[in-house]
């Protein structure tokens, strides 16, 4: 996979920037990081959906440090916008992610 990065209206390959093993996770590591916490953070939101008060205020609690962490390492970073570029054969398997938007750091207008 690639990580791609939007810096200055272009898209540029992010690297790795960590020392994390290769089977840990490959590209960036607060890409890595915020993949793990969104998906920490929908076991709360399904918790919420089910009607627990708690799951619902600690999903907004968690997803509101998430976010702004996020947009902290794409401002720091002067990323636009990112996506995860998959390799043919990976496309070629789940076609349907094969389409996955670009995250943006500000709101476009489609």
């Amino acid at each position: 996979m690639k990580y791609m990065g939007q810096i200055g209206g272009k898209w540029v390959e992010l690297p790795k920037d960590c020392g994390c093993l290769p089977e840990i996770h490959e590209g960036p590591h607060w890409i890595h990081a915020d993949a793990s916490y969104r998906e920490a953070n929908l076991k709360l939101y399904d918790r919420c959906q089910a009607g627990d008060v708690l799951g619902c205020f600690g999903f907004a609690q968690e997803e509101g440090a998430r976010l702004r962490e996020k947009r902290y390492q794409m401002e720091a970073l002067g990323i636009e916008a990112y996506r995860v570029e998959l390799p043919d054969e990976m496309k070629a398997r789940y076609p349907d992610v094969a389409d996955i938007k670009p995250t943006f750091l500000k709101p476009t207008v489609s």
